[in-house]
């Protein structure tokens, strides 16, 4: 019995855990404040978006994958700020890719190509 009383808390811990991770992850009634994360306004100071593109969703058995892909303008400095608010997302986000390239019409401003998801749990979960 005092063996299973740590199996028991870390069990509990697992289950915590994921019911907070669950929490982070919209339902497709949300997919509207997906976009507002991305495009939040204190996430994109000094940045010019060009363009943010949905792309082929895939879906899992319990997730649907959501990928975009954001064409901005922007500094290195501000592009850095932009990936720490979204890791600090209250919703899940994963930077697939990113692609940067200095012209020299906008410096020293840089065209970057993001490619990132999130993730909105199947209907009925």
């Amino acid at each position: 019995s005092e063996k299973l009383n740590p199996s028991m808390e870390n069990l509990k811990q697992i289950e915590r855990d994921f019911m907070l991770a669950r929490n982070r992850l919209p339902s497709e009634k949300q997919l509207s404040l997906i976009l507002e994360n991305i495009t939040d306004e204190d996430a994109r100071k000094n940045i010019k978006f060009a363009s943010i593109k949905p792309l082929p969703i895939e879906e899992g058995k319990e997730f649907i994958r959501l990928p975009f892909q954001l064409s901005m303008n922007t500094r290195f400095i501000s592009f850095g700020k932009y990936l720490e608010n979204i890791e600090r997302s209250s919703r899940f986000f994963t930077v697939e890719e990113f692609k940067m390239e200095a012209k020299e019409d906008i410096q020293p401003q840089l065209n970057i190509q993001l490619y990132l998801s999130t993730y909105v749990l199947q209907a009925g979960e």
